[in-house]
């Protein structure tokens, strides 16, 4: 029977096969999924409960509660320096359909979307299912930070849109708050889409800009999307959200109510209380940066390249300058390191960068202490052979 090309073209990701194989050892330590451990607010869970039990639960408006919409716009008023009404915001069954969606509703056959590396493995695929095809920039030369001009060489006149994501997976870096304004410039009159990946806005270790502070300069051009996955580990929930001009809403609203018909109530109900009563991440962010200041300077003391994280919870580390290691493939790397030592790391491939692999702090000091003695152990290994 007939299958899609497109689809069977595209592969599971290189994430879930090094998951999938964890399966098969014992005593492993994950730092491969993007899964916080740090538990879903005891608040979001006693007011999912509550609404559970004494609300009758039934399809949400098409387009999320506009109570959720209108708290989504204030926070993002508040802390993000942005100019948003409910009119503006979408409620998304995570930010992963909320980027499908958009993708259906604005790219079609031939699109170009442009993507700075490192980035973001789904990105691709979604982009490549509605016919477009992803443009990545190759930042390593320019030790990945992207500026206004090096954007500038890459679009042409089939770019119709540009994917930034701050802090980043999977290196956790930020977006220059200077070069952020020069992109704004760089765009501003263009009609192409700026699509701001902020999920993990929330945490973050320095000064942070979202693009929502440039929302008049780009107002037809801007689309911000975020959730509570990554901010509230609110993961299994399955919320998110998009903000954008209100004409450009309607469209994606159109095309997530044929996709899901309307997000989960009683999840809206748990982002809710998540902005009544937990906005605040900082004590979080604490956490991880704690985790990420010791892990980064036990990765460098062994001789990996590290990009400093200005947020999120990732360590994207270099290995081309060990010379044990410089000639391996990132995924072969993975795959060895997991099958010597039970830990379970993220290829730099599936980003679009070899030579390179992502930790995801997902763990506790103790843990990623007993994480880094399994990885000493390995490269002493490698270095005696």
């Amino acid at each position: 029977m007939y299958i899609n090309n497109t689809i069977k073209e595209i592969q599971i990701s290189d994430i879930r096969k090094i998951y999938e194989k964890m399966q098969t050892y014992e005593d492993t330590i994950n730092m491969s999924l993007g899964e916080p451990d740090i538990d879903v607010p005891e608040e979001v869970k006693k007011s999912v409960a509550y609404h559970a039990l004494n609300t009758k639960i039934k399809y949400s408006p098409v387009g999320g509660m506009l109570e959720l919409r209108k708290k989504i716009a204030d926070f993002y008023n508040k802390n993000f320096d942005g100019n948003f009404t409910s009119d503006n915001v979408l409620i998304t069954v995570g930010s992963t359909e909320g980027i499908a969606s958009l993708m259906k509703a604005v790219i079609t056959q031939g699109d170009e979307v442009l993507i700075p590396t490192p980035s973001y493995v789904g990105y691709g695929a979604l982009i490549k299912m509605t016919g477009g095809m992803p443009v990545y920039i190759d930042l390593k030369e320019n030790n990945f930070i992207l500026t206004a001009e090096i954007l500038e060489k890459h679009i042409t006149n089939k770019t119709k849109m540009i994917i930034l994501t701050s802090p980043d997976n999977p290196s956790g870096m930020t977006l220059n708050e200077k070069e952020m304004e020069k992109i704004t410039e760089l765009l501003k009159e263009k009609e192409i889409y700026l699509l701001s990946d902020e999920i993990y806005a929330s945490i973050v270790f320095e000064k942070y800009t979202s693009f929502g502070k440039y929302s008049e300069k780009l107002k037809k051009q801007l689309v911000i999307i975020s959730g509570f996955s990554k901010s509230h580990s609110m993961t299994g929930y399955r919320i998110g959200y998009i903000i954008t001009n209100p004409e450009l809403q309607l469209q994606v609203k159109k095309v997530s109510q044929y996709n899901v018909t309307s997000t989960s109530t009683l999840s809206q109900y748990g982002a809710l209380t998540a902005l009544e009563k937990c906005s605040n991440r900082k004590e979080i962010s604490k956490i991880y940066k704690k985790r990420a200041d010791y892990f980064l300077s036990e990765l460098e003391a062994m001789g990996f390249k590290c990009l400093k994280p200005g947020g999120a919870f990732y360590i994207f580390a270099g290995y081309e300058n060990i010379k044990e290691l410089k000639n391996l493939k990132s995924l072969d790397f993975a795959f060895d390191l997991l099958d010597k030592t039970g830990l379970a790391i993220v290829p730099g491939s599936t980003f679009q960068v070899e030579g390179y692999v992502r930790f995801s702090l997902v763990h506790d000091i103790p843990v990623l202490e007993e994480a880094v003695k399994r990885l000493k152990k390995y490269m002493k290994e490698i270095q005696n052979n």
